[in-house]
């Protein structure tokens, strides 16, 4: 039992991988929930006014009842001056379509006297952010003003009404569970068919009464070949991390697959398996690995087909009885 243990660790992936593989999984599966929780509340009851004490990222409203045409443009990135009713000055980040929604504060931004009646003020939320050196500069531009001028009317942060901490959250959940999932895949693509095969490859020997017999050949096998993707003893070889055992006389074709010219991979066909790809070397000393794995094959096995022709294809189709 023992020995057949060992074969066991040496054929699967380290379980490592595997748990980490679903982890990675839940965690996705957790991201996503807590990110559409996030992304559904109402944090706009939470919201306070902003004010001169208000502070970077506090989630804050204004009641807009007056605003300018553009100020500053940075790509996507589009910034506003706006009054509120008590005739205070803020800056904002909004998007052109919110802005063109508020076309009777725009009016009234640019009223000729205070005669002008105020409309209806339009709230607005968003996160507080530092205005920065650029945005700052335009402002001064524009409203041909100091730089302290615009501190002194505008203050020091500005409302980002594109950002808020549902939604922003969100995003950053989506994009966590999104990689997670992603690399969780890369786990269980590595192991799942590994267990797969090897319960394959343990109910073929069973059946042919071979178990205890493999165990025994990997136990006194000699040294892994291929940077360490394959080892044989006795009658069988033993594939790492994919869990097949397979035996020199199922081995019905064997070739190099070669990819950009540089990276070496030995191919093993049987009547079950349509194509196995062991180990990846590189360069001109990897192919000739590749080339001394398939001689020593090929000796155990002087029946199998060798090199990837059309004549071995055809003739391993006649072999299996199906298409490859």
């Amino acid at each position: 039992m023992e020995e057949q243990q060992k074969m066991k660790e040496y054929l699967l992936p380290k379980k490592v991988v595997l748990i980490a593989g679903f982890i990675l999984l839940a965690a996705a599966a957790a991201l996503l929930a807590f990110g559409i929780y996030r992304g559904t509340r109402d944090f706009k009851s939470q919201a306070m006014p902003f004010e001169d004490f208000s502070h970077k990222g506090d989630y804050v409203y204004i009641d807009v009842a007056g605003i300018s045409d553009w100020v500053y443009k940075y790509d996507d990135d589009v910034y506003y001056a706006a009054e509120d009713p008590e005739g205070y000055f803020y800056i904002l980040r909004m998007s052109k379509y919110k802005a063109s929604a508020m076309s009777e504060q725009e009016k009234y931004w640019e009223r000729p006297d205070d005669s002008t009646p105020m409309p209806e003020p339009v709230r607005v939320y968003g996160i507080a952010e530092n205005i920065g050196g650029n945005l700052k500069d335009a402002f001064a531009q524009v409203f041909d003003i100091t730089g302290s001028d615009v501190d002194y009317y505008f203050g020091y942060l500005y409302l980002d009404t594109t950002s808020d901490p549902g939604t922003d959250t969100m995003w950053m959940c989506i994009t966590g569970a999104l990689f997670s999932f992603l690399f969780s895949l890369v786990c269980l693509a590595v192991c799942l068919p590994a267990y797969s095969a090897l319960k394959k490859s343990v109910k073929e020997l069973d059946a042919r009464g071979e178990t205890e017999r493999a165990a025994s050949a990997f136990a006194f096998s000699g040294e892994e070949m291929l940077n360490g993707a394959m080892k044989t003893g006795g009658d069988y070889l033993f594939a790492k991390n994919t869990g097949l055992v397979l035996r020199f006389d199922d081995i019905l074709w064997a070739h190099i697959r070669t990819i950009n010219g540089t990276l070496h991979t030995l191919v093993l066909y049987t009547r079950r398996i349509n194509g196995v790809n062991i180990g990846s070397v590189k360069g001109n000393e990897g192919i000739e690995q590749v080339a001394e794995a398939i001689d020593m094959i090929h000796t155990r096995n002087p029946s199998m087909l060798v090199g990837f022709t059309a004549e071995n294809r055809k003739m391993y189709q006649q072999l299996r009885g199906g298409a490859v």
